[in-house]
């Protein structure tokens, strides 16, 4: 990351990496705290000139893409609902996650495919309608994956899986601690792997949320 002259601004400038997508995420979210600005710059392996033209240029888009010999500019655009996953009706869906959130979002839009859910949480049950429940930590990886052995040898398949479990510690950057960070982090990319691990085979959909 780089601190441009007026104090106020940071650039991250990163190769697309996982890593450099995490930084770029943590400074913007430190700039909303403390008001000020940030921009990425994604250089794959391309260094010139053009980086420094571009860390000190007014009025471009927060995200910038240096390729080799173009650059793109990545802006935001509204999104319309896709009508055309090819899901078929009665889909079999485990989904991770409680009764807040997005989850139980995504499950509403998915009713007129009368989806049949299997739903791994943390609490001792769900007051979640037409729902099976399995109360499940999905960091536990043998938890997570003799629960999806099971649905598959009871159904026959999985059709889509929507990972919407996690922890919030919400606070500023500041108070926030590497407890905090790690509590935080872990249902949502250790949960990620074990169930992508667990069902890797014949879904059609794997959603992060």
């Amino acid at each position: 990351a780089l601190r441009l002259p007026n104090a106020e601004s940071w650039v991250v400038v990163h190769v697309g990496d996982p890593g450099g997508h995490a930084a770029e995420a943590f400074v913007r979210a430190a700039m909303r705290e403390t008001g000020g600005a940030a921009r990425a710059l994604r250089t794959g392996d391309v260094l010139d000139r053009r980086l420094h033209a571009e860390i000190h240029a007014p009025g471009r888009p927060d995200v910038v893409h240096l390729g080799r010999g173009a650059t793109a500019e990545v802006r935001t655009v509204s999104l319309t609902p896709r009508g055309d996953l090819d899901l078929p009706e009665r889909l079999l869906v485990v989904a991770t996650g409680g009764t807040t959130g997005i989850l139980p979002t995504c499950l509403r839009a998915l009713a007129p495919l009368r989806p049949r859910i299997v739903l791994l949480g943390r609490r001792p049950s769900t007051d979640l309608p037409d729902v099976e429940y399995h109360r499940c930590d999905v960091t536990d990886t043998a938890a997570v994956a003799a629960i999806v052995a099971d649905v598959r040898s009871r159904h026959g398949r999985i059709d889509l899986v929507i990972h919407g479990a996690g922890v919030l510690r919400d606070a500023p950057l500041a108070r926030t601690t590497a407890a905090d960070a790690a509590a935080v982090l872990a249902p949502k990319l250790d949960g990620a792997r074990n169930l992508f691990a667990a069902t890797a085979q014949g879904v059609r959909r794997l959603s992060l949320d």
